[in-house]
């Protein structure tokens, strides 16, 4: 079948496509790639529990790094730069580090990113400003990217559109305070009821005084939030009119029955 076979086994050899091994490396030598820190922001929470978690039961996973090509007597970290941060803390001196010797910027880029999404969830800001560097610097095309994480393209397209929104609303998706979903529907211009515009182009709603983003102003200048309260009177009071109608109705013609009878 195709040159396979299918007794448990494929007669294809696995591919190893880079050289790794495992050497003890002095943390000072340990430095962040030239394109920096894949993640747009560090939560503080997590460096204490992996200081603690470090503490406690040492190192468990390996940091990942390459030689530096600038530097040779430094290794660019491309796995496990908090564990390099939090372990310096901790006073140690070394760290055994699994070394990548034969991979080149753009799969080093790849990898690191990876790496990163495993191991704890990226942020959407994070991970567009890797897309864009591959994109911009390693000349990848966005369906390329797309096929390497097994995403769609549409989908990269809408997480590198996020790297227009405002540097503060860009922080509040990358912490999950904004969604990707809200995030992405304020490229378009929509601000959600929580997020008014950075440009001072808010409005008062009439009835319960707060700001707003103009987009979620009518004609009446009600806000979503009044604007939803009122549609709910609206439809109970259909509702309730439905109801009286059909009370009105039924008694016309019982009214109407009776007549006919006598």
């Amino acid at each position: 079948m195709n040159g396979l076979r299918w007794n448990g086994e494929r007669d294809v050899k696995k591919q190893i496509p880079y050289v790794r091994k495992k050497t003890q490396i002095r943390l000072d030598r340990i430095i962040l790639p030239e394109w920096g820190d894949l993640r747009s922001w560090r939560d503080t929470a997590f460096a204490e529990r992996l200081y603690r978690d470090l503490f406690k039961e040492g190192l468990l996973s390996l940091p990942i790094v390459r030689p530096c090509s600038a530097k040779p007597e430094f290794f660019e970290c491309l796995d496990g730069w908090s564990r390099v941060e939090q372990l310096r803390l901790l006073d140690e001196k070394t760290v055994e580090c699994v070394v990548i010797d034969n991979i080149d910027d753009r799969d080093a880029v790849i990898l690191s990113l990876k790496m990163n999404i495993i191991r704890k969830p990226h942020d959407a800001i994070g991970i567009a400003r890797t897309f864009k560097l591959l994109h911009d610097s390693h000349k990848m095309k966005y369906a390329d990217i797309a096929d390497r994480f097994n995403l769609t393209r549409s989908w990269v397209y809408k997480l590198v559109r996020l790297l227009s929104l405002p540097k503060e609303i860009q922080e509040k998706v990358s912490q999950g305070h904004i969604s990707i979903k809200d995030g992405l529907e304020m490229v378009a211009g929509h601000y959600s009821p929580d997020v008014l515009r950075p440009d001072d182009k808010n409005q008062v709603c009439d009835f319960c005084h707060n700001e707003v983003a103009p987009h979620l102003i009518n004609r009446n200048i009600i806000c979503y939030r009044c604007s939803h309260q009122l549609n709910n009177l609206i439809a109970q009071d259909e509702a309730e009119l439905k109801a009286e109608l059909a009370i009105r109705a039924k008694q016309a013609k019982e009214h109407q029955k009776r007549l006919v009878d006598d």
